[in-house]
């Protein structure tokens, strides 16, 4: 039920589910303003438990900036003492840096709250969108996933995965993970993860076209690095994780055994 009135606190609680981890996920957001609420709802064909934890408090922000033009201030409830714990002490970013991306700019300009809340303890609005977030991961496992977000694009654009760092739309750069199967998407303009694509046959077809390196084949080139005395840094471990073996063995050749 949209409505564009204005108030000055919101309460937003949310949760995230997967079946497997990756797996088919959902998540969920009641949104409520004392009198008023909205539920949000979405899932994946392939993610993770985390990644539906950001994405249900990431879409209950863009919905807000969306129908309430006059927060002051937002309060949000998650069972996620990671994502809560990452906002409330700016722990460092390592993984799906293409949602914290979004969300911090879905959370630009407002003042949030940040509160973790014990999951399945009784709690009303967190036993809600608990029970949501496993429905809609029930059908994404089912039925495939309808992956709604408040601002993504029409579905007739070509333009499939967005990047929040360079703020370009593209196609992705595909690439399939032996050790798990599943579909990495990094931007081709600034090279930076992007996301984990549904395993659709389209996107397998795409993906296995680019066999990215394993982690033993991870574990070999750290080996050599410490044989000649060197450290892979943490920058350069990203940028390992997202090339094929062919693409290190030509950084090899053409840098001198840069890895």
């Amino acid at each position: 039920m949209p409505y564009h009135e204005k108030v000055k606190t919101l309460s937003i609680h949310t949760d995230g589910s997967s079946l497997g981890n990756p797996g088919p996920g959902g998540w969920a957001a009641i949104i409520r303003d004392g009198v008023k609420e909205q539920v949000l709802s979405g899932n994946e064909a392939c993610t993770t438990n985390n990644r539906m934890e950001m994405k249900a408090i990431l879409e209950a922000l863009k919905w807000v900036k969306l129908n309430k033009k006059n927060v002051h201030k937002i309060q949000v409830f998650s069972d996620s003492r990671l994502v809560i714990e990452s906002l409330n002490k700016n722990w460092k970013r390592k993984n799906n840096l293409d949602l914290w991306a979004e969300m911090d700019a879905a959370r630009n300009g407002v003042t949030c709250e940040w509160h973790w809340v014990k999951g399945h303890a009784g709690n009303e609005n967190n036993e809600r969108c608990d029970q949501v977030a496993v429905s809609e991961a029930e059908k994404a496992k089912t039925k495939g996933s309808k992956n709604y977000s408040i601002l993504s694009p029409k579905k007739q654009s070509k333009e499939l995965f967005f990047c929040g760092f360079c703020q370009k739309g593209s196609l992705g750069k595909l690439g399939f993970l032996p050790d798990s199967g599943m579909v990495r998407v990094d931007c081709p303009h600034c090279g930076r993860y992007l996301k984990f694509a549904p395993p659709t046959r389209e996107n397998l077809k795409r993906a296995k076209s680019r066999p990215l390196v394993s982690k033993r084949q991870i574990d070999e080139i750290i080996k050599r690095r410490e044989d000649k005395g060197q450290k892979v840094s943490e920058n350069e471990l990203k940028k390992i994780k997202a090339m094929t073996m062919a693409e290190i063995k030509q950084q090899e050749e053409t840098r001198q055994g840069l890895f």
